[in-house]
């Protein structure tokens, strides 16, 4: 059990760490655009179970490569801090899109991080 946290652990931050450069790469390659929040909808993920009571932004922004195009964010933790008709950042490439603020880029490797380190810190506990 003990070996096993420290090899959980450790894939755990080796990800954490690949996915904070792929997003960092990935926001320094593509183009930033401005979207406007056009309304905070439900998410459904699945037609065949109920509606999600989660709300995410829709957004509306001009893409370099495709015209005017909407995106419904993937999360919904930016959503309290945003209101109707606000602006925000978007990294735009022709076939992936993602929110350019520093808290959104770094939510998740941060989160992973902190997971492989627990795992890591049991490890040395055991």
């Amino acid at each position: 059990m003990k070996f096993y946290c420290l090899v959980v652990g450790i894939f755990f931050l080796i990800g954490a760490l690949t996915l904070l450069v792929s997003r960092v790469k990935f926001i320094r390659a593509s183009k930033t655009v401005k979207a406007v929040v056009v309304a905070k909808v439900y998410r459904n993920k699945s037609t065949e179970t109920r509606s999600s009571k989660t709300k995410v932004l829709k957004l509306r922004f001009d893409n370099p490569f495709a015209g005017t195009n909407e995106y419904v964010c993937d999360t919904n933790i930016l959503t309290p801090f945003y209101k109707v008709n606000d602006n925000i950042n978007l990294a735009v490439s022709e076939n992936r899109i993602l929110i350019k603020n520093g808290f959104y880029v770094m939510l998740t490797p941060v989160a992973l991080a902190l997971m492989g380190g627990i795992c890591v810190y049991v490890f040395y506990q055991l």
